[in-house]
């Protein structure tokens, strides 16, 4: 664990500490990786081995604690604009459009899989997000170039989550 970086968020996400914690190399495609290995630990509740301390309580965070972060950043990241909308590309793209990746939205997919079993929350407007980005990559015709980008993209009302700072659907 010792190659994680942090990352302060806009807000707080779930685990209430302002942390993110990401791979430092290809941030996306390789973070949600970390949760499938957490989750295989089958010990959430466990204090990690590199005495990190995010909450500043003195005590090495559990695992779980670990994973939420994670977990958050990876919220953080999902693309929340233009064509590519709910899903995720290499990098973060908070209130930034791009028109996403499938294998690393993959990635990120089983990585919130394996935070889910490992108890993390993952707000449900994450989820629709996803939603839209599954539906954007298999309407039309597409170029094969695992992209939504020739793909139009639905129009709506946003407002803003106060856990993220971002935007996330009305609907």
């Amino acid at each position: 664990m010792h190659g994680l970086r942090t990352e302060t968020l806009l807000r707080s996400g779930f685990s209430g500490n302002g942390v993110g914690l990401l791979t430092p190399m290809e941030q996306v495609y390789s973070t949600p990786l970390l949760l499938l290995a957490l989750n295989a630990s089958h010990a959430p509740d466990r204090p990690n081995d590199g005495g990190l301390d995010f909450n500043r309580d003195g005590y090495a965070d559990p695992l779980a604690s670990i994973a939420q972060d994670i977990v958050d950043w990876l919220v953080y990241a999902q693309i929340d604009a233009g064509l590519g909308e709910g899903g995720w590309h290499y990098g973060p793209f908070d209130n930034r459009a791009d028109p996403g990746e499938q294998s690393i939205s993959g990635h990120v997919v089983l990585g919130l899989a394996a935070g889910e079993a490992c108890g993390c929350h993952i707000p449900a407007w994450a989820k629709s997000e996803l939603s839209l980005f599954v539906r954007h990559i298999q309407c039309g015709a597409g170029q094969g170039e695992g992209d939504a980008d020739d793909r139009p993209g639905p129009e709506g009302e946003r407002h803003r989550d106060a856990r993220y700072g971002r935007r996330r659907p009305t609907r």
